[in-house]
């Protein structure tokens, strides 16, 4: 049976995986609209998830919700599709529209290269939906250790707001990456995967010391 590609269908999918293959708890992590994906498989699992790790929440600005709207009707989305297999094009949207930032070229070329292998009818009912389901409330209602990663410079987020919502949360540990716009680099890379092997790390200190390191860097 054909289903959409939404959220809710996605974290479905991925609960049935894990009964599949015998896996009761586990840690998860999500990055951008996947921690959407995220977020609703917490709900479902509950306390089966140990850690939780959230990589640019889905906290979307309006103005990128209404472009998403407006880019995904019917007849503009065969342009879309059209100009986004185009690398100059794609890479023009990614700087200006997108602002992503310093993004390396090894990334740009990843990203273009799963543009390119997408299913267009796919993306369009993952893009639709995805962008409507931040679902912070099961990040907020969470007791086990979380971690959420952020840009300082990401305009498509609204990370101030992220912050004051988790700022009384003593599970959650907030990093604010203030190098980096919403597209990431190497370095950023780098930076973010220490601070995770850090967080999956038993020694309970580890990470809130790096933490403490890049904030007064």
């Amino acid at each position: 049976m054909l289903v959409r590609h939404t959220v809710a269908a996605l974290a479905a999918s991925l609960e049935k995986l894990l009964v599949r293959l015998g896996i009761d708890e586990f840690d998860l992590a999500g990055l951008c609209l996947g921690a959407s994906v995220a977020s609703a498989l917490a709900r479902r699992c509950g306390d089966r998830i140990d850690r939780l790790v959230l990589i640019a929440p889905n906290l979307v600005r309006r103005y990128y919700r209404d472009q998403v709207r407006v880019l995904t009707f019917p007849p503009l989305w065969r342009g879309v599709v059209a100009l986004s297999r185009n690398r100059t094009v794609s890479n023009l949207y990614k700087r200006f529209i997108i602002a992503e930032g310093d993004v390396d070229a090894r990334t740009a070329q990843a990203n273009f290269a799963n543009q390119l292998r997408a299913d267009p009818a796919a993306a369009r009912e993952w893009l639709q939906d995805g962008v409507r389901h931040g679902d912070l409330g099961a990040l907020l209602e969470r007791t086990g250790r979380t971690l959420v990663i952020v840009a300082a410079h990401d305009n498509v987020v609204h990370v101030d707001e992220l912050q004051q919502l988790i700022a009384q949360r003593p599970n959650i540990s907030l990093f604010v990456d203030a190098e980096q716009g919403h597209g990431w680099n190497h370095a950023a890379v780098q930076r973010q995967l220490a601070l995770m092997l850090d967080f999956f790390d038993d020694s309970a200190n580890r990470l809130e010391s790096r933490m403490s390191a890049e904030l007064t860097a």
